[in-house]
């Protein structure tokens, strides 16, 4: 009576390990959208010099992940939507991806001191539950979405040390919560409205040099 009751057992032991493993790979819901974008994320990574992302993978809940948090910032399988993105100083070379508006709970992403080219995808403006969005220092191109007036959640947004052109679109003015606005360091141009200070009442910096702004 014994062998098959150990046989059984150890059949049952398989079946479980199986099914947690699965269970992790093939997250539903939120939790599967947020899965999703993320490894968009890395696949749009072509260099990490630091390892950053060398054990994302779908083997571990992403609230495991370097750089991840979730909501009650727990470390366990157990933590709720993805909050926090932060992968700051990696030096990571690549993309940012359209899947990161996927993220729309997101309410920061620190991207800075990375080696990041193309330009501010326009999905990004998706993210719209977005508190804090800092991308200085890289070497992002082409112009701000027109989208960001979406982001009326931002208290900073920080575009600082880059290669953004064009002029600072209206919809920026939208954002009236934020409290730090800094596109110093890039190629941005035109003008900025006189009133720009009543735009955002709450601003407490703001950093606008080394642009090639008419006023």
């Amino acid at each position: 009576m014994t062998k098959p009751f150990v046989l059984t057992l150890g059949v049952l032991l398989v079946m479980s390990c199986g099914a947690g493993s699965v269970s992790r790979a093939t997250l539903g819901g939120e939790d599967g959208a947020d899965l999703h974008s993320l490894l968009g994320f890395k696949r749009a990574i072509t260099n990490d010099p630091r390892g950053a992302l060398s054990a994302w993978n779908a083997s571990a809940h992403f609230c495991l992940w370097n750089g991840v948090t979730g909501v009650s910032r727990a470390r366990s399988q157990n933590c709720s939507t993805l909050r926090t993105l932060n992968l700051s100083r990696n030096f990571l070379v690549g993309r940012i991806p359209a899947e990161i508006g996927r993220l729309s709970n997101l309410t920061s992403l620190s991207l800075r001191f990375n080696n990041l080219i193309g330009i501010i995808p326009p999905e990004l403006c998706n993210a719209t539950s977005l508190k804090e969005l800092r991308l200085t220092y890289n070497k992002l191109g082409g112009s701000i979405p027109e989208g960001f007036g979406k982001l009326t959640e931002l208290r900073t947004l920080s575009l600082a040390v880059n290669r953004i052109s064009g002029g600072v679109p209206e919809s920026l003015f939208n954002l009236s919560l934020l409290q730090l606005l800094s596109l110093t360091g890039n190629r941005l141009h035109g003008q900025l409205p006189p009133e720009i200070g009543n735009a955002f009442p709450d601003l407490q910096f703001l950093d606008l040099a080394t642009n090639m702004f008419c006023n």
